[in-house]
């Protein structure tokens, strides 16, 4: 540059706005006395004179409506809100607009259905496809809304009674025949229409409930129930799948499924018939989650054509559908928290990236309901709350309580898993927890008389204090509480400890930041016994959660495949998550471009960690796993042929650790041995992709040979390997892993596992995929680290 401008200060700061162009000022002025407008062009006057002199007046022809105008375009326009104030969208008749494009609308009569219409998907099944991205907020409001002084926005949201049409669609108290209100239930203030009628033969409901006549209640839907969901997600009456002998199915498949992983929802009482409306929503998506992972597709001729879209139709506008319902206030109600955490469940598991996104976003909603609430609100210096169940009589005020408290309860155990495994931000922590656990699943899952005798569960707090502890409860507070393990207890024990990491690794980087070096504690081998502790005593225990399932239902052999969680947290202990993905390849994290100076910072943390003691002690647990879930093994202990589909894996998060699992290994085994072959090393950039063809795809050593090579070189004495085994034995099995050699032939495993990812309905699991690829082409040669299609 030949010179530079010094900013002056004293410089006339309007030279800048001298530089603008002026709007320039019309030539056409309106002659009417005391108007002194002036316009641009002439036929802006003319239009204009007719205001002053009209040569005739447009009355509306709407019916009750006398307004009448000088122009017949401003007319026009007043008779299309008309019109707007009184449709429901309909593939029959058309309505143009301003942009000459068309809309299908259908008259209902009724300005209150406006807000239905609002809430219009007219979306076709394409939209929904895996991978799609979908902006549904976007065409659900393409109408101008009347701004005028006589027209306040109340108009649009509520009635000319002043009835709130947010609420309209759900019926919230009926009048018994005596003038009475009924009684609400548990799960909702809604009661059905005095016509709609629970069926208790076999004719309207689904006849597949694996024998328990319970389920008739629970799985009852017919034409007026799809008619109500249809008023609140009109995009629901265009899909093929939504027909009640289908929703029936997905019924079924949740309380069969989902359900004994999770049972936070009171079965005996529920009546899907007067359940809240959108809590039935957020069942019937959930089952449509876990439709593929049921053991049989078809069922009487059953057959869904896609649940995956059907499932985001519902998905997409439930939240704002809760959010803007009168009974979101605080205290919560029991259906809102309930309907949020399926909600969370389905956008976190099954749903694509922006559902996904959106569910971490809004994942600290409900606790801050259940902050505003009886069981988590309060004095927060107070040691417990009492639940006061042994002094409670009323079985119905029993069973609120303690199904609000499972609820708040898988509120804190989504909270630490989803840290644990996506690296979200924990909002909630154990020592928050001051109530109970869950009773006995016995006393659960039976309908209540009120003379039962409730032995209360112990504090949550005590049983993770003696869990640290590593100890037993004594005589006196077994004879006093209830300590019935179940599988959602052992859940939330496992919970606990992982909140306590977060926790105290939180601690030491504060400590570290404030160079209080002194003050650090060696914690680490405390919780790592607790877990082999949780272990030990889960072992011990007979919790089968599919039990009541035939078939190949479940894969792996050992109790602890149903909480594939324990596997991973022994490394992520000592390592981050996050670590892990940005290593193998992905481009982004937290929707944050990832740079090499950040892949350069992970490497040499991920290096440290594995040639370091910690590094092959976390993988033993993962090649264990892995072990266990593949090389099944009949009556004559011959492996049997099994593969794995995360579509089809009906234990919730496990797809997700499988595939963590086998980037840490790869991650592990890339450090130490580095690639398995240079066959992609000279390829230029561009070129450098796998084959589509995944026979073409070379590799040293099957997923299965390599699995079964491992798991030969790991035994000890002659002995099988076994996922019981202690920590001595664990440390025994990672100096074995230390001098294993050709550990990074893993091509044969990561090709073995991708294909289902990638064809998961699940679009972190689809980028699992892809990153599994990545994994394949570097073990391969290839130089180019990140995955540029990830996130396609």
């Amino acid at each position: 540059m030949s010179s530079t401008h010094v900013f002056n200060p004293n410089e006339d700061v309007n030279t800048a706005k001298q530089k603008k162009r002026k709007r320039a000022t019309g030539h056409f002025e309106c002659t009417y006395p005391n108007c002194s407008k002036t316009f641009t062009r002439s036929d802006h006057l003319s239009r204009h004179r007719l205001n002053h002199n009209p040569t005739r007046r447009y009355v509306c022809s709407w019916e009750g409506c006398d307004k009448s105008f000088a122009r017949s375009d401003v007319r026009d326009k007043h008779f299309q809100r008309h019109q707007q104030r009184n449709v429901l969208p309909s593939p029959t008749t058309p309505v143009s607009e301003k942009d000459g494009s068309s809309r299908t609308m259908v008259k209902d009569g009724s300005n209150k259905d406006i807000f239905r219409w609002l809430l219009n998907t007219d979306y076709a099944v394409q939209d929904f496809l895996p991978g799609k991205v979908i902006e549904p907020l976007d065409s659900f409001f393409y109408f101008d809304v009347d701004r005028s002084p006589d027209s306040d926005i109340q108009d649009l949201l509520i009635g000319s009674k002043g009835t709130d049409i947010v609420r309209q669609p759900v019926v919230m108290e009926q009048p018994d025949a005596a003038g009475k209100s009924q009684e609400k239930g548990l799960h909702s203030s809604y009661v059905p229409e005095s016509g709609q009628k629970v069926s208790s033969d076999g004719k309207n409901n689904f006849n597949n409930s694996n024998g328990d006549p319970t389920l008739i209640d629970q799985t009852y839907f017919d034409d007026v129930l799809r008619d109500k969901l249809i008023q609140l997600v009109p995009g629901l009456q265009y899909h093929a799948d939504f027909e009640p002998v289908v929703i029936r199915y997905c019924l079924n498949v949740f309380w069969t499924v989902f359900h004994p992983q999770y049972p936070f929802i009171h079965r005996p009482t529920f009546k899907s018939a007067e359940a809240h409306p959108l809590l039935l929503l957020s069942i019937i998506m959930v089952g449509l989650g876990f439709v593929n992972k049921n053991p049989d597709h078809r069922i009487d001729s059953i057959s869904i054509t896609d649940s995956y879209s059907l499932g985001n139709i519902i998905a997409h506008p439930l939240r704002w559908l809760i959010c803007s319902s009168h009974e979101f206030t605080t205290p919560p109600e029991l259906w809102i928290i309930q309907s949020l955490i399926l909600l969370e469940i389905y956008e976190i598991n099954f749903s694509n990236r922006k559902l996904h996104e959106r569910a971490y976003l809004h994942h600290g909603l409900k606790t801050q309901l259940l902050r505003r609430s009886p069981l988590l609100g309060g004095d927060p210096l107070k040691n417990k709350q009492d639940d006061d169940e042994s002094n409670t009589t009323n079985a119905q005020k029993w069973l609120k309580r303690e199904s609000m408290k499972r609820a708040a309860f898988m509120c804190f155990h989504l909270d630490t898993t989803h840290g644990a495994i996506f690296g979200h931000e924990m909002i909630l922590n154990s020592h928050q927890i001051k109530f109970s656990l869950p009773c006995n699943e016995n006393l659960w899952n039976q309908t209540l008389s009120g003379s039962e005798k409730i032995k209360p569960a112990m504090n949550f707090l005590d049983v993770l204090k003696l869990l640290l502890k590593q100890q037993d409860p004594p005589s006196t507070l077994v004879e006093t509480f209830d300590f019935s393990s179940n599988h959602l207890n052992e859940n939330l024990k496992l919970s606990g400890l992982i909140s306590v990491l977060f926790q105290l690794e939180e601690k030491d980087m504060e400590l570290k930041l404030l160079e209080w070096e002194s003050m650090k504690a060696s914690w680490r081998d405390t919780l790592t016994l607790a877990l082999d502790w949780w272990k030990d005593h889960l072992l011990s225990q007979k919790l089968s959660t599919f039990s009541n399932l035939s078939g190949n239902y479940c894969t792996g052999t050992s109790l602890l495949c149903e909480f594939p969680v324990y596997f991973i947290l022994q490394t992520f202990m000592k390592m981050k998550q996050y670590d892990f993905i940005i290593f193998t390849g992905a481009p982004t994290r937290m929707n944050v471009r990832v740079g090499m100076s950040d892949y350069t910072i992970v490497e040499k943390r991920i290096r440290s960690w594995s040639k370091s003691s910690a590094g092959s002690f976390s993988v033993v647990f993962l090649y264990l796993f892995l072990i266990d879930l593949l090389l099944v093994s009949d009556a004559e202990k011959q492996d049997l042929e099994f593969t794995y589909d995360p579509n089809t894996d009906p234990i919730l998060y496990r797809p997700n650790l499988v595939a963590l699992s086998l980037m840490i290994l790869w991650s592990y085994n890339f450090i130490q041995e580095g690639p398995e072959s240079t066959v992609m090393a000279n390829l230029k950039e561009g070129m450098d992709d796998l084959p589509m063809n995944d026979k073409d795809i070379p590799y040293q050593e099957c997923g299965r040979d390599y699995l079964k090579r491992i798991r030969n070189e790991l035994m000890v004495d002659e002995n099988q390997l076994k996922l019981s085994s202690d920590l001595n034995t664990i440390k025994l099995y990672s100096k074995i892993i230390t001098g294993m050699t050709h550990k990074n032939r893993m091509v044969g495993l990561l090709k073995f596992f991708k294909k289902g990812f990638l064809n998961c309905t699940s679009t972190i699991c689809r980028e699992y995929g892809r990153l599994l690829e990545n994994c394949i082409s570097r073990s391969l040669g290839r130089r180019r680290i990140l995955c540029n299609n990830m996130n396609q």
